[in-house]
């Protein structure tokens, strides 16, 4: 990027509301980037810089520490909502409280993140009417809400809204949050659901195997045609290549039929098994999840349990259920305390979530600049570390930095003298 064009997207990041200048970046693939492989020592941020990257060891310029800002704010808003010129959307998460876990923001704010910037920034309260009183009770509420919810989802199966009503820290919590037995009760069902998912995935090997005892016909019978022509595939093309040698021979030699079941090896029928098997349960758990009457649609509840799933095959990552608790949050706050709520809110969708967003990476650089530890790291690095912070996951970290090296171009920093 020239200088010019990143000169400019600096001041109108910094000023208000971006408009960027198109910059090369990989493809996205569901809205993020794919694996990214990145040399580390003993894990952590990238050790090798590029020729993008700030000379480490050299005392950064105000000009470049605003555009390393604004380039980890760009990059954020990138993996959050897909970038400047998407719609600006709520959590997309259906949740049992029925609010969503964060607010129409780029940088997808939650409750807890914007009590939290407006407890480090007076002049955020005061630009919101937000005293600091109010800002302790939407604290103490949200605090509660988190221990209830938290007790909730680790209460044994079988129990019963009154069992959870007596539950030690509940009926020490649940008068702090403005929750009432409705609430509780989906709160609970929830719960119930999460546990079943939890439960269940692990029999996955179980079903996969009673279908491995099925003759060719019956597994076909339970496969979709998706998966049964997918599997089917490997044997269609044998067939084919095995024609065409024939057909060299004998000109008048007929194209084959297609494969059947018959036609799989023992390692291709055990793949169907397995596909079958793996979307057999999952679909059940789904329904249970849709069917439960907490407001939780069959697209969220698959991707409730993908997550899940994932963590468990890779045992990587973190599953999503932490949404629910996030928007019980929020709604109990809005609940009991609406006029709070409201002014949290306004806070946190500010100029579409970026007053608010702008702040915070202004804090996290600032931070990370002035740590000791830091001071031989280059952008790449500190910008990696930024990343890692605001969704506390390496991964998310590795997929936004490629995203940074493509924007993040600067000049080098004069010689520490």
């Amino acid at each position: 990027m020239q200088r010019l064009a990143g000169n400019t997207a600096v001041t109108r990041l910094l000023a208000g509301r971006q408009t960027w200048p198109e910059a090369p970046r990989a493809e996205r693939v569901h809205g993020h980037l794919g694996a990214v492989t990145i040399q580390r020592a003993g894990g952590g941020a990238p050790t090798t810089a590029t020729t993008t990257a700030t000379a480490a060891k050299a005392e950064r310029t105000p000009e470049q520490i605003e555009r390393l800002i604004a380039d980890i704010l760009r990059v954020i808003v990138e993996m959050e909502v897909g970038g400047e010129d998407k719609p600006v959307t709520e959590s997309s998460y259906d949740t049992s409280s029925g609010a969503r876990a964060s607010y129409r923001s780029r940088v997808q704010a939650t409750l807890v993140w914007t009590l939290d910037l407006l407890g480090r920034h007076k002049e955020l309260r005061d630009k919101f009417g937000l005293t600091t009183d109010e800002l302790a009770a939407a604290k103490e509420c949200a605090a509660a809400v988190k221990a209830v919810w938290q007790a909730v989802m680790a209460l044994p199966a079988g129990t019963t809204l009154d069992q959870a009503k007596a539950d030690r820290i509940v009926s020490a919590n649940l008068s702090k949050t403005g929750l009432d037995d409705a609430d509780l009760e989906r709160m609970r069902k929830f719960g119930v659901w999460r546990s079943e998912v939890i439960a269940g995935l692990p029999e996955r090997p179980k079903h996969i195997a009673k279908l491995n005892k099925l003759s060719a016909e019956e597994l076909a019978a339970q496969a979709t045609p998706k998966e049964l022509k997918k599997a089917l595939a490997p044997a269609n093309k044998r067939a084919l290549a095995e024609w065409r040698k024939e057909k060299a021979k004998d000109k008048k030699k007929k194209p084959p039929p297609a494969a059947t079941v018959a036609d799989l090896t023992d390692q291709e029928r055990q793949g169907l098994a397995a596909v079958v098997g793996d979307r057999q349960v999952v679909d059940r758990l789904v329904k249970a999840g849709s069917g439960a009457g907490i407001g939780i649609g069959e697209r969220s509840a698959a991707r409730y349990i993908a997550e899940q799933k994932k963590v468990m095959d890779t045992k990587r990552g973190k599953p999503h259920w932490g949404e629910d608790q996030a928007a019980w949050l929020r709604y109990a706050v809005e609940k009991s305390l609406p006029q709070v709520g409201a002014k949290v809110k306004q806070a946190a969708e500010d100029d579409e979530g970026m007053t608010l967003g702008r702040t915070n990476v202004k804090d996290r650089v600032a931070a990370l600049i002035g740590n000791k530890s830091n001071k031989a790291l280059d952008d790449e690095q500190l910008a990696w570390k930024a990343f890692k912070a605001h969704n506390a996951d390496e991964k998310y970290a590795d997929k936004a930095l490629p995203k940074f090296k493509a924007i993040h171009v600067v000049e080098p920093a004069p010689k520490a003298q």
